[in-house]
């Protein structure tokens, strides 16, 4: 089937400049017409409003100094209260003083500016504001929040008199978007209003919204169960969608093909918000970096204020902001999340939450609603996949996989000791393990054997275990590791082949593992010239790999490899085999990670560290209690050594030193021998000129043992008694 890409979640709303543009906030009034129950603004007042003098000074201080605050031309003036258009009339005299001020300083502003105004929407039929939305027709941006259906909406967006708020905002709505002044939402749940996320989406599309940005609140009001109900209406949504196949036509926030992952280690020194870039001025001139750092916005925290319009900026308290980046607000157990890829957090709620009184902070009250989250994200892109073809439109990369072994006769795709007796998985246990890897964000690669695919097909049409597996299966995204007969590929199959399978009869989308033994090493490069042509990527199994090993023969072949992707690669043709090309193109370690990242599910109901530890019974450990020396950072060799092709196989550390975390010998020797012919073959293609591979390097290294090299450089110092 042919495979289509898909985003959903990257909303499309218009936004001016782009990244281009940077905001300044005017925090017109405290007061507000709403008691709207999630509303961070805890401190609301009449008493907090901005004089029409103050917001003069404001303007000449930031155009008179626009040079040295701001690094764009392009600038937002946003309006905010409390409700900003109780002032509709102090708003449109500062917007004609700024157009005045940037025109007589001939500032780069002149023209270059746009108006955001984000309201309850309860004054929009107001012949004040009428007058200003007419005024500023083309300059405007009115953001007007209608929280869904109207029992959703009047259960938080109430009156102080305790009335909802719902008929007059829908009305509101409905002429603003008629008059072009706006045509999304921002919708906000809490813990009182979950049970209504399903149908307030979907009455926001019947209302021609069809990008709706939606979260739920950063605050700690989170109550017991509250990610259940969030994670059934997610999964309500995703069925309505699917079945509906409504994905092309609308789009939610809670629905994203970015969110489910690891982040990369070089987007935690990525802030997650403008911090440091933005401006907010209140009714006193005092200049924050946003909202959340003012008073009426924390709940007993002082504020957080960066200067003043009479003094001007305090250089040293932006400072601080600039470096509020995930890696170093973010405990150990965050920084380890499988999901952590944009877990989004409000740096001004960090700070109100935290226990020292520091911006440096992470608080985690939605964290078991994020993991709810994710969970019915990827069973929503799941749907998507196997029932449409639909792929997550993204560059991010699975790294959790759960490898179920179907039966003890399965395809040795690594170092697997051959079974004494068959034992095939309990179907009430291949239930137990999906649902635990589906809880746990691990995707199943099913490892089978020649007559699994029967069985599973078998299981699905039994009365007894059918429905249960095949909603299981509905849930995920399924790869396979089968042994090649020949027969026509499935999507995301994974093929073993050793000198038994013959060449493909076809080209496969998938990579190939090839399996030889020690004695027959000499054979290798002939196995591979077979296979080459019919896929883009070889992982070589050595599947006995032991001290017998020729590291001539196996060094004749490398080479003889290394021409032979050069000949595919200097052509254009994209070609990888893992031992070879993983050196150029990574930066970092990438094997297996069998128990760091990755965990086997056998056919005996047990969990174990990878494969080979269920089939070799003479070695016995602890997986709980010894998973941490797995770790690449627990291994004094692997840490400090730049094979990063190295399949780093923690069974061979530990049946030939007796410990997870140390490397036998020979597979030091054979991972640095592969990483020597990784660099032959850049140095090859560099010298050619072939184009893309100028900014890659494979530095020239001293020694193969990382082991002999730390010691060398390492040596005990003389004690002294």
């Amino acid at each position: 089937m042919e495979h289509n890409s898909y985003t959903m979640g990257k909303l499309v709303i218009d936004s001016w400049r782009s990244n281009k543009a940077q905001q300044l906030t005017f925090v017109v009034t405290q007061d507000c017409n709403l008691r709207c129950k999630y509303c961070y603004m805890i401190d609301k007042n009449d008493k907090n409003v901005m004089s029409f003098d103050v917001a003069q000074r404001i303007v000449d201080y930031f155009v008179d100094n626009k040079e040295e605050l701001f690094s764009t031309d392009y600038v937002i003036l946003d309006f905010i209260g409390g409700e900003p258009l109780l002032e509709v009339a102090l708003i449109d005299k500062i917007i004609d003083y700024f157009i005045l001020s940037t025109y007589r300083k001939k500032s780069k502003w002149f023209g270059r500016f746009r108006i955001m105004v984000q309201s309850n929407g309860v004054l929009v039929d107001s012949p004040e504001v009428q007058r200003f939305l007419k005024k500023n027709k083309n300059l405007v941006s009115l953001g007007i929040t209608i929280d869904g259906t109207e029992i959703k909406h009047d259960l938080q967006r109430i009156f102080p008199n305790g009335k909802g708020s719902y008929a007059i905002v829908e009305k509101n709505y409905k002429m603003a978007v008629q008059q072009g002044y706006t045509d999304s939402t921002k919708v906000t749940f809490g813990s009182e209003d979950l049970r209504y996320l399903k149908e307030s989406i979907i009455h926001l599309w019947s209302m021609g919204i069809e990008n709706v940005p939606a979260n739920v609140v950063y605050e700690d009001v989170w109550k017991e169960g509250d990610d259940i109900v969030y994670y059934e209406q997610l999964i309500s949504l995703a069925d309505y969608i699917v079945d509906n196949e409504l994905w092309d036509t609308y789009n939610t926030a809670f629905f994203s093909d970015s969110i489910g992952f690891k982040t990369l280690d070089e987007n935690l020194m990525n802030p997650i918000c403008g911090t440091g870039n933005m401006y907010c001025v209140d009714a006193n001139g005092d200049i924050y970096n946003c909202v959340r750092f003012m008073s009426y916005s924390l709940n007993g925290k002082e504020n957080k204020k960066i200067g003043d319009i009479y003094r001007g900026v305090d250089r040293d308290r932006i400072r601080p902001l600039r470096m509020l980046l995930p890696k170093y607000l973010s405990s150990q157990k965050c920084l380890d999340c499988k999901i952590n890829q944009n877990c989004l957090y409000c740096a001004g709620n960090n700070y109100d939450m935290s226990d020292n009184g520091s911006m440096f902070y992470r608080a985690t009250a939605i964290c078991k609603m994020f993991q709810a989250q994710v969970k019915a994200n990827n069973y929503y892109w799941a749907r998507l996949y196997n029932e449409h073809g639909i792929l997550r439109n993204v560059s991010y990369k699975q790294e959790y996989f759960m490898y179920f072994i179907l039966s003890s006769d399965s395809v040795n795709y690594c170092k697997f000791k051959e079974p004494v007796v068959r034992e095939i998985i309990k179907p009430e246990d291949l239930l137990k393990g999906l649902a635990y890897a589906y809880d746990n964000f691990y995707q199943p690669v099913f490892v089978h054997s020649s007559d699994s695919l029967q069985w599973l097909n078998d299981l699905m049409n039994s009365k007894e275990y059918g429905d249960a597996l095949t909603a299981e299966l509905k849930r995920h995204i399924i790869r396979h590791i089968v042994k090649y007969d020949g027969n026509t590929q499935n999507r995301d199959t994974i093929y073993v082949m050793d000198e038994s399978t013959g060449k493909p009869k076809e080209h496969l989308q998938s990579p190939v593992i090839l399996n030889i033994s020690v004695e027959k090493i000499d054979g290798l490069a002939k196995m591979v010239k077979e296979i080459l042509p019919f896929t883009s990527r070889i992982n070589i199994n050595i599947y006995d790999l032991n001290k017998d090993l020729s590291i001539s023969q196996y060094e004749q072949q490398l080479q003889i490899l290394v021409e032979l992707l050069y000949e595919y690669l200097s052509k254009g043709e994209i070609r990888e085999i893992r031992q070879i090309t993983d050196r150029i193109f990574s930066k970092k370690m990438n094997n297996c990670f069998a128990g760091e990242k990755n965990v086997t599910f056998a056919p005996d109901g047990k969990f174990y560290t990878c494969p080979a530890f269920y089939f070799d019974k003479a070695i016995h450990i602890d997986m709980e209690k010894s998973n941490q020396l797995t770790y690449i950072s627990n291994s004094p060799a692997c840490d400090n050594c730049d094979a990063f092709q190295c399949e780093r196989c923690v069974y061979k550390s530990i049946a030939g030193t007796g410990e997870l975390n140390i490397p036998t010998e020979i597979q030091c020797k054979v991972s640095h021998l592969e990483r020597k012919y990784s660099r032959k073959l850049l140095e090859k293609l560099k010298q050619s000129k072939i184009p893309g591979y100028d900014s890659f390097n494979v530095p020239e290294m001293d020694g193969d043992d990382p082991i002999e090299k730390l010691v060398k450089e390492n040596k005990p110092k003389k004690i002294c008694y």
